[in-house]
């Protein structure tokens, strides 16, 4: 229960840092969004293991996001988008042999994001859409086992993802400076602010 607090926190914390710049007709917006994901959730959860084994520290980053839209009229836009995110796991005298791990994996999806918006009154900019491209996934394990061989473990490479964004709004405070939050189902994040 401590977790969602602390999610819930964090999500009304970060929406304050997100930030939008725009021009005069709401043509050009580049949005920087900070999420929750799945690897959030895999870190969070893994970090339950801590009360029963503490010698394994799970952690997480959230996604960090930045997305340029180009608006093609009031109710479309498109524009690329780039995220960004990393779990951690450190293992202490694993086995109970004295062999220490660090695991990280991290992900950087790329993808364009085509955006219908719908009750746009200037200030506030309501909206759905798809976002569709690759993410690239990397692995790297260290540790002062002299006899680990890391090129024994698994491979991640780059697949395609796909996301619904089911809703997400923009509420301008000023011309240039706006909050905002999306929901999503799929990569790389399920909510953003």
């Amino acid at each position: 229960m401590r977790y969602i607090s602390i999610f819930i926190t964090l999500l009304f914390l970060s929406n304050s840092s997100s930030i939008w710049a725009q021009s005069d007709e709401y043509q050009h917006t580049v949005d920087a969004y900070v999420g929750y994901s799945l690897l959030n959730a895999v870190g969070s959860l893994s970090s339950f293991a801590e009360d029963v084994q503490d010698d394994i520290t799970y952690s997480a980053i959230p996604v960090l996001s930045f997305t340029y839209n180009y608006g093609v009229n009031n109710w479309f836009s498109v524009g690329p988008a780039v995220s960004y995110q990393s779990l951690n796991a450190d293992y202490k005298n694993y086995n109970g042999l004295g062999n220490n791990f660090n695991t990280k994996v991290t992900r950087l999806n790329f993808a364009v994001r085509p955006l219908f918006h719908y009750a746009n009154s200037g200030k506030l900019d309501m909206y759905s859409g798809l976002r569709v491209g690759f993410t690239s996934w990397g692995y790297s394990t260290t540790s002062n086992d002299p006899t680990y061989d890391p090129e024994s473990e698994f491979s991640i490479g780059s697949n395609f993802s796909f996301q619904l964004v089911l809703w997400g709004f923009r509420a301008y405070i000023s011309d240039n400076i706006g909050l905002g939050m999306e929901l999503g189902l799929g990569t790389p994040y399920f909510a953003a602010a």
